[in-house]
């Protein structure tokens, strides 16, 4: 009994911090600013329903994808040791982030303007 409850703990824990539904909050508060409750919940309801299709997506079919490109648990720690290096390096070299409201205006500039409210609008 206490294995079982110890694997669900795991598994809650896992997918808890990989959805990060707590860094995620201010995101969907600044890219939802100006939205009507209804349109709020609609892209709440769109997200979760995108977020839990890609997660069992790759629960189910993940594995084969990573088989037929040879990628191991070895890959993903040289992958992960390289992205903490280069945040690391970042962070000695006093680089910030842009914030969001600066990074929208950019993607404004990149994205045509009509795929940029689809996008956003879900």
């Amino acid at each position: 009994m206490f294995e079982i409850v110890l694997f669900f703990v795991t598994v809650f824990v896992a997918i808890f911090s990989i959805l990060n539904p707590i860094g995620a909050v201010p995101i969907l508060v600044t890219l939802t600013e100006g939205y009507t409750r209804e349109e709020r919940a609609r892209v709440i309801k769109k997200s979760l329903m995108v977020a839990a299709g890609m997660l069992f997506g790759f629960m189910l079919v993940g594995i084969y994808i990573f088989e037929g490109l040879s990628i191991g648990i070895s890959d993903f720690q040289i992958a992960g040791g390289i992205l903490v290096f280069k945040v690391a390096f970042d962070m000695m070299q006093g680089k910030t982030s842009n914030s969001l409201q600066q990074k929208r205006r950019n993607l404004c500039r990149r994205i045509p303007s009509a795929w940029y409210l689809l996008e956003l609008r879900c």
